[in-house]
């Protein structure tokens, strides 16, 4: 298996992700820059751990190095959740600063369509008045029709003073009324007219129709998704995902076909001695040639008359019993034979057969 591709496609995503998360880290530092430079280090660490960290964590649980391997998918979370977080951040960034250049215009049709229907709720609630010039009109009519001293005391009926006795309160207010009220409603026709303004505004706007994305992607996006969701962020969330999902998993690839094609990595990865295996004395490195595959030898078959050593019923018989009877007589249950059937088979095996006295009876066992 080739592991040039994995290699190739392992380089450029964990140079993408070094990019992401270096320029990520030092914007976090501000104007300080050992502390720019400390945070660019931590994310540009968490690449290297989650790059690496994936193949060596399979390499170690393959090698039953459970310690190891558990050790490594600790490191493999901590560099997968600073790396994340450093590349969303970052395409989050670039896509946030030129996904649309029409942004403004969007943003301006989006606010004239709120303007509109909050407008249009305010003058159904304040109806229908005069506009603003009757209004004004007919107030300074009811003004002139005031009496000159009461006019004079309320400065034009627009304060009522509590000084005065209550009568003069009473006569003041009388006469007033009328025109607090027209004033009001000149009040009220003067916010019509500005909110009519307004709605005229953005019923402008409304009327040249939504601008469509400079990006289509983002706009094909958007459609596709119709929930609300920003498109900039659902694609800045997949370029994340893609470097760091990618260049883990190539590396895992590349380290893993090392082993395929006959080599150890283990020789030179986790430390800078060869390991040794169990159960076998060689000390295998990358550099070792695989040894030759044993030939496959034919059964050899015995005569008729002749039965091998291994399947005799008393070998069988004691090696399933623990290697040793303490008597003829269960020897002989255990072949499930009398006792002198099994004192026949023992004697056709007597050489490859140990007896010793216990007491009154006999243990037989097997030769070592």
């Amino acid at each position: 298996m080739s592991r040039t591709p994995a290699l190739i496609a392992g380089t450029i995503l964990t140079g993408v992700g070094l990019a992401f998360n270096a320029s990520y880290g030092w914007s976090l530092g501000g104007g300080d820059i050992l502390r720019a430079a400390g945070m660019a280090g931590v994310f540009i660490a968490c690449v290297g751990l989650k790059d690496w960290m994936l193949g060596q964590s399979a390499l170690a649980f393959k090698a039953r190095r459970y310690g190891l391997g558990a050790a490594c998918v600790i490191g493999l979370l901590i560099g997968a959740a600073g790396s994340f977080l450093a590349a969303f951040g970052s395409a989050s960034e670039g896509r946030d600063a030129k996904a649309d250049p029409r942004a403004a215009q969007i943003i301006a049709y989006q606010t004239a369509q709120k303007v509109a229907a909050d407008t249009e709720k305010r003058i159904a609630i304040l109806g229908e008045v005069p506009n603003i010039e009757e209004a004004k009109a007919r107030a300074s009519r009811l003004l002139s029709a005031v009496e000159p001293g009461i006019a004079k005391r309320t400065s034009g009926c627009t304060v009522l003073p509590n000084s005065v006795g209550k009568r003069v309160q009473a006569v003041n207010r009388e006469a007033c009324q009328p025109v607090i009220e027209a004033q009001a409603l000149v009040a009220t026709a003067d916010e019509v007219a500005g909110l009519q303004a307004k709605l005229d505004a953005a019923r402008e706007v409304i009327a040249k129709g939504a601008p469509k994305a400079a990006d289509p992607l983002v706009a094909n996006v958007q459609a596709f998704l119709s929930t609300g969701i920003d498109a900039a962020a659902v694609l800045s969330l997949i370029v994340a995902l893609i470097v760091e999902l990618g260049a883990p998993v190539c590396w895992m690839i590349w380290q893993m076909s090392e082993t395929i094609s006959g080599k150890q990595p283990f020789a030179g990865t986790f430390s800078g001695t060869n390991e040794t295996f169990a159960g076998n004395d060689h000390t295998f490195s990358g550099d070792d040639p695989q040894p030759p595959k044993p030939r496959k030898k034919k059964p050899e078959r015995l005569p008729a008359n002749v039965v091998s050593f291994s399947s005799h019923p008393v070998v069988k018989a004691l090696q399933e019993n623990g290697g040793s009877v303490s008597s003829n007589r269960e020897l002989a249950k255990l072949m499930g034979v009398t006792d002198g059937e099994a004192s026949k088979r023992c004697r056709e095996v007597s050489k490859r057969l140990k007896v010793e006295k216990v007491g009154k009876e006999l243990k037989i066992m097997l030769r070592a």
